[in-house]
């Protein structure tokens, strides 16, 4: 008859097993997972928990944002020079076609920024009829126009914020509904335009010639009016509060 004998362990295995014991109650009680392994849901106390991913994962995410913003950012440099290379061209073709007689079709056309300072866009004032110039919903945000010639022109629904103004010559322009807040038209020349509706929040008109100007339904809010010369052909909005009297320079 076989007698089997029974394993014993030695004191140190006796010692480790107890010790890994009392560390998985000390880890139960204290509602901390003992063992880590990557996926797995893990206890960190009050009841919560949350998964322990391995370190690899992290660095994938880490360099898939960066990869990420990097073509972000080449995306807004590309979008930005395709930008000013369309105004460029468009400032080019306007430049091409500032002579007199020539049709201007320039209408819808982005020229935000551009600088068409003393181009010679306008009409004759004696052609009635000359309405060569389409400027109708053009993008003239910030655009350098000083001294420019835009007399008779279609300027209707442009945006012309920011665009600095001064000393233009502006007369019998239709400049219905168009957007002036914030221009600067100090000294331009507005004779029997027409800025019907139009947006001229904060605008500077100071020195300007204003006989004869349709500003029926236009917001002037905060706009500087001072030195302004106008005549009683001047259609004011009905709010505008009274001005003193007209400073045109010429006894009129």
């Amino acid at each position: 008859m076989e007698t089997f004998k029974a394993a014993t362990r030695s004191p140190r295995t006796r010692r480790r097993r107890i010790a890994g014991e009392k560390a998985g109650a000390l880890g139960t009680a204290s509602g901390t997972a003992v063992t880590h392994a990557p996926g797995d849901r893990m206890e960190v106390g009050n009841g919560k928990s949350r998964t322990r991913w391995p370190r690899w994962g992290t660095e994938v995410l880490r360099d898939l944002s960066i990869a990420l913003l990097a073509f972000l950012l080449v995306l807004m440099l590309e979008n930005r020079l395709a930008f000013n290379q369309e105004t460029l061209e468009n400032l080019r073709f306007v430049r091409e076609r500032s002579e007199p007689g020539v049709t201007k079709p320039f209408r819808n056309m982005q020229l935000q920024g551009a600088n068409l300072s003393g181009l010679q866009l306008g009409c004759d004032l004696d052609d009635k009829a000359c309405r060569l110039t389409n400027l109708i919903d053009a993008d003239l945000r910030d655009a350098n126009m000083v001294g420019i010639d835009l007399r008779l022109a279609d300027m209707g629904v442009a945006d012309l914020r920011g665009a600095d103004l001064r000393f233009a010559q502006l007369e019998g322009a239709d400049l219905v509904l168009v957007d002036l807040d914030g221009a600067d038209l100090r000294n331009a020349q507005l004779d029997g335009a027409s800025l019907l509706e139009a947006e001229l929040g904060d605008a500077q008109l100071s020195g300007a010639d204003l006989r004869g100007v349709t500003f029926t339904g236009a917001n002037l809010e905060r706009v500087n009016l001072s030195g302004v010369c106008f005549d009683d052909s001047t259609r004011w909005p009905a709010d505008l509060p009274e001005l003193g009297d007209p400073d045109c320079g010429d006894g009129q």
